[in-house]
């Protein structure tokens, strides 16, 4: 689920992989509801994965109508 206004900012330590060296690195990045409609979920994705958007979206949409689920 993603915050109420649509998205979060998530903070983590990775490692950044260039070359043949490796960084220990601060990563941050957002997350923002991508699906909220199961209608314009893209056809290319697999079956699998479609059925996985559709039921998440309607597991958040029984509480919050407005509302989509990430896409990771």
């Amino acid at each position: 689920m993603v915050a109420k206004d649509g998205f979060v900012n998530v903070y983590t330590k990775g490692i950044i992989i260039k070359g043949k060296y490796k960084i220990d690195e601060t990563i941050s990045f957002s997350i923002f509801d991508t699906f909220r409609n199961i209608n314009e979920i893209p056809e290319a994705f697999s079956d699998n994965v479609k059925e996985s958007i559709k039921q998440k979206i309607k597991l958040v949409q029984k509480e919050r109508k407005e509302r989509g689920v990430n896409g990771n």
